[in-house]
C-alpha cells in the first residue's frame, strides 16, 4: 500500500521547523494563506505567506517570490515589511513582519473615523503609495480590508495582486510584468 504525498504545508512546515514554530492559520484569500509563526532566533511573531495549494503553479510562483523581492526593498513602516522569502519543494513562501491590530473595514464596522484619524489614515496611506510607487509597484487591490488600523499609523498589507513596472537594479532596469 502506497503512502500518501505529504501536504505542500505539511512539507514546507517541515522544511521550515528549525526555524519557525507555525501557530494556526490566519486566514487565506483567492491566491494565498496566512499562517502565524514565531521565528525562534529572534523570539517574534512573523506571518508566513505561501501561495495554496489549489492555485499553484510555477507562473503564480515565480510570480509570487518577484512581489517579496520588490516588498522586501521597502523601507516604509506604511508598508508591511517582508523578511525572508524562498521556496521548497516548489512552494513559494513569504516571512513578513506580524502587525497585530484590525484592518480598516473591522475598525469602520465600529464607526466613523474621527477627523484626527482621518487626517492620519490619509497621510498614512498617501506615503504607503508612494514608496510602492517610487519602488514601480501599483498596489492593484486597495481596500480597506487590506489597511490594518494601528494606534500610530496605518498600514498597507496584502500586495498579492500587486504588479511592478520597473525595479532599479544597479544601472540595468529590468522589466516585469505590466498590467494583466
Amino acid at each position: 500500500m502506497a503512502r500518501p504525498m505529504p501536504s505542500p504545508l505539511h512539507r514546507l512546515r517541515s522544511a521550515l521547523e528549525a526555524d519557525f514554530e507555525f501557530e494556526h492559520e490566519l486566514g487565506s484569500g483567492g491566491l494565498g494563506v496566512l499562517w502565524l509563526a514565531r521565528e525562534k532566533a529572534l523570539n517574534r511573531r512573523v506571518v508566513i505567506k505561501t501561495v495554496r495549494e489549489d492555485q499553484l503553479s510555477s507562473a503564480l510562483a515565480a510570480r509570487f517570490l518577484r512581489e517579496a523581492e520588490l516588498l522586501a526593498r521597502m523601507n516604509d513602516s506604511r508598508v508591511v515589511r517582508v523578511y525572508r522569502a524562498g521556496e521548497v519543494g516548489g512552494i513559494p513562501y513569504c516571512v513578513m513582519e506580524h502587525l497585530d491590530g484590525p484592518n480598516l473595514a473591522e475598525r469602520l464596522a465600529r464607526g466613523p473615523l474621527r477627523w484626527s484619524e482621518l487626517r492620519r489614515l490619509g497621510r498614512d496611506l498617501l506615503r504607503g503609495l508612494a514608496a510602492l510607487h517610487a519602488t514601480g509597484i501599483v498596489h492593484r487591490d486597495l481596500k480597506p480590508a487590506n489597511i490594518l488600523w494601528l494606534p500610530d499609523r496605518a498600514v498597507v498589507i496584502d500586495l498579492g495582486l500587486a504588479r511592478a513596472t520597473h525595479v532599479e537594479r544597479g544601472d540595468a532596469v529590468l522589466a516585469l510584468e505590466r498590467a494583466g
